[in-house]
């Protein structure tokens, strides 16, 4: 009996609840998401429901000048919640292209830098540290994001690594599940 209740609950839930996307653009960029998902490689979560996604189509090479290189990719966030109106519970998903993530790279020092800003918006280059990027706290996790965004930035646009071998877990894993190879160069 518990059962069945707990089962016609469920169901009454589920037809109560319906997702969608927050606009038309929304719609379209998760539409491309879905039905081009080798273009979008996911970063990890930012927390709060929202996960970070770079797209491989993106990648702009924006100087180059050896052993010096300027690139950069597309950020995308997707965000889920849930909000209620006129009493049903739908789920509600955005997709927010964000911002271009710009990259400075000394392939003879091999350090990337991440393009940042100041409090008067004033654009500056901060040193990626490659120690401790894995750290799991929420500061090593947004090192992390940005150094597997540089990386792959930098694999797409030469196919090959900028460092020896990966150094973010996200670039590794992405190497390891085939999707890109050192000997296809």
């Amino acid at each position: 009996m518990l059962k069945k209740l707990i089962f016609v609950v469920l169901a009454i839930l589920m037809m109560t609840t319906v997702a969608f996307a927050a606009d038309e653009s929304d719609t379209e960029l998760l539409n491309d998401m879905y039905n081009n998902p080798k273009n979008y490689i996911s970063l990890g979560g930012a927390g709060s429901g929202i996960a970070i996604y770079i797209s491989k189509s993106s990648v702009n090479v924006q100087q180059y000048s050896p052993p010096k290189y300027i690139i950069a990719v597309q950020w995308i966030s997707v965000s889920f919640t849930r909000r209620q109106e006129n009493g049903i519970w739908k789920d509600v998903v955005y997709a927010d292209l964000g911002r271009n993530e710009r990259y400075l790279y000394d392939y003879e020092s091999k350090k990337i830098y991440a393009e940042d800003y100041d409090n008067e918006n004033n654009p500056y280059w901060e040193y990626l540290d490659t120690k401790n990027i894995n750290d799991p706290g929420t500061a090593g996790r947004a090192k992390s994001m940005k150094m597997a965004s540089a990386e792959l930035a930098f694999y797409w646009a030469y196919n090959m690594s900028f460092f020896d071998k990966p150094i973010s877990w996200r670039f590794k894993r992405y190497m390891e599940e085939g999707k890109g190879t050192f000997d296809d160069q």
